[in-house]
């Protein structure tokens, strides 16, 4: 039924797109990953195209580093990874059709860089088919669910993030006003109600919120409005390093000096790219640090993209790292390629040592670890100060 199902899907995506998976690491012929065949197929949707692909690309460029490390490495199990990619453009529709082409192609494990609107829209098809996916940088607390134990994630929820740099904000820089740019998908709402509800409780407040469409480039009037009738206001921004950079660059244009405050999405290097000398000044809650002091897996993997790339992996590039080898280490607990053992493998997953830290795996999917307070200065982020998830 699964098949068959999945295979009427496909014929409609076919038909409509006429586009087919590209395998972008590993090799061999077999087409699943089951016991029969020489590989493991990893399914890859997320946006190489379009406003997402500032993070469905650098998570997908580590995973391909990572794939390649464990091959070299004589694979797992004895068989070699081979990563199939699929661009969704940053369309939910389309992430719902890719995992239907991956069902048919009976590959079980999938990887999303995907945004939080499409990996919700991706977790209900991954359910259905009975595969193990886990979406990178999906953010939104909605992605997971105990109703959904097939679909994990690799980055603390939109509470957490959203919270503590509502709660750092007010409690360690006495800001009392926000003026919230608010991303019209489900990540950057998912990033809003945390940061109202904690920077309330804090004793912050916000006092004028502008939701703006996804593929916004001029911010000039919401921006003279809002300064004009709150000038003690700082500007917080819940959306994707595009469109954040032109918030933060059209907002000094016109006079804003105070800091910008923002989510993990801003540590991508194009923001600063985008912004300028306007992305000084930005703090934002990240959910990966390297330190001086790193050991493990988040030193040796820091060292070594940084030799590949020439810079210090960012946070997209280490949970694209992270992922590949938490179903790795999912089915080596396991000892099997089938999916109901390697959803329970990774489920128990407790003190994993990621290149982005220690991940442990709550009953619904969801990822806990630290959270680290950042300030952009000069296209770099410099440590701020830790967040525990027990201070939230």
């Amino acid at each position: 039924m699964k098949k068959l199902l999945s295979l009427i899907a496909l014929t409609a995506m076919l038909a409509v797109s006429g586009c087919g998976g590209e395998t972008a690491a590993g090799s061999g012929s077999a087409a699943g990953g089951g016991s029969g065949s020489d590989t493991i197929k990893i399914g890859y949707t997320g946006g190489f195209s379009g406003a997402t692909a500032s993070f469905g690309t650098p998570i997908f460029n580590a995973a391909v580093y990572a794939v390649e490390e464990i091959n070299n490495k004589g694979g797992v199990m004895g068989k070699k990874i081979e990563l199939i990619k699929e661009d969704n453009e940053g369309d939910p529709f389309k992430g719902q059709q890719i995992i239907d082409k991956f069902a048919a192609d009976d590959i079980n494990f999938v990887i999303s860089g995907s945004s939080s609107a499409v990996a919700l829209s991706e977790k209900q098809k991954v359910e259905m088919n009975k595969m193990v996916g886990i979406a990178a940088t999906a953010a939104d607390p909605k992605v997971t669910s105990t109703q959904n134990p097939y679909y994990f994630v690799a980055i603390p929820n939109s509470d957490f993030l959203g919270g503590s740099i509502a709660l750092h904000a007010a409690k360690n820089m006495g800001v009392k006003e926000a003026i919230v740019f608010i991303r019209d998908d489900a990540y950057g709402k998912s990033i809003y109600v945390p940061f109202k509800k904690r920077g309330e409780a804090s004793g912050l407040k916000v006092v004028k919120e502008y939701t703006y469409p996804v593929n916004a480039k001029d911010f000039n009037s919401y921006l003279s409005q809002g300064l004009k009738e709150f000038p003690d206001a700082h500007i917080m921004i819940t959306g994707y390093a595009p469109d954040g950079g032109l918030i933060a660059k059209q907002a000094r244009a016109l006079g804003y000096d105070k800091p910008i405050f923002g989510n993990v999405s801003l540590t991508n290097a194009e923001y600063a790219q985008i912004a300028g000398d306007a992305a000084n000044n930005t703090i934002v809650a990240a959910t990966n640090y390297h330190k001086e002091d790193d050991t493990g897996t988040a030193k040796t993997f820091s060292d070594a993209w940084k030799q590949k790339s020439g810079h210090v992996p960012d946070d997209y590039e280490v949970r694209g790292y992270d992922v590949v080898y938490l179903i790795k280490a999912a089915i080596e607990k396991a000892g099997s390629l089938e999916t109901e053992a390697v959803r329970k493998a990774l489920l128990e997953t407790k003190d994993f040592d990621g290149a982005s830290g220690k991940l442990t795996y709550n009953p619904d999917g969801s990822i806990k670890k630290e959270l680290y307070i950042m300030k952009i200065m000069n296209g770099k982020n410099e440590l701020d100060r830790e967040i525990k998830p027990s201070e939230l």
